[in-house]
């Protein structure tokens, strides 16, 4: 009996902490912008910034920005964003700026759905607001994870 409820609260864990997300989520969570172009960087070729997380490029010609563009997410409910930008030089191709985080799922007026992606197509970065992707804390007993599963 004991090394059933081991397993129980073993798979429980495991299910509750690869991402059981509250219904209202974005109600608590901060919003979060793509860099707005002033804080862009150029190393070398590669672009980056630091606003409340990092973001960073893969190597590009381009050697001023000129406009946000908009971004893309990419994903199933959680996934992944690139903020675009345009080069003052309109030989060269797009920056995308991109991030290590996982963000749910936009639901502003500004995203459009395309497959499974979405786009801001808005050269302002706060008509394209952000939500990082949290995951709940684990409860403090085995009674209260599996209420949580339940619900």
């Amino acid at each position: 009996m004991k090394v059933i409820i081991t397993c129980l609260f073993l798979l429980c864990s495991i299910s509750y902490v690869h991402g059981i997300e509250s219904k209202d989520n974005n109600a608590t969570i901060k919003e979060l912008y793509c860099p707005k172009t002033t804080d862009l960087k150029q190393t070398n070729l590669k672009w980056n910034a630091e606003t409340e997380i990092k973001w960073q490029a893969e190597s590009s010609f381009v050697t001023k920005i000129a406009s946000f563009e908009g971004a893309q997410w990419q994903g199933i409910k959680v996934g992944q964003i690139s903020c675009i930008y345009k080069g003052a030089d309109n030989n060269t191709f797009p920056v995308a700026l991109q991030s290590n985080h996982m963000f749910t799922q936009p639901e502003s007026q500004n995203w459009i759905k395309s497959g499974n992606s979405y786009n801001c197509l808005d050269n302002n970065v706060e008509n394209c607001p952000l939500y990082p992707h949290m995951e709940k804390p684990l409860p403090s007993n085995l009674y209260d994870m599996l209420h949580e599963l339940k619900n």
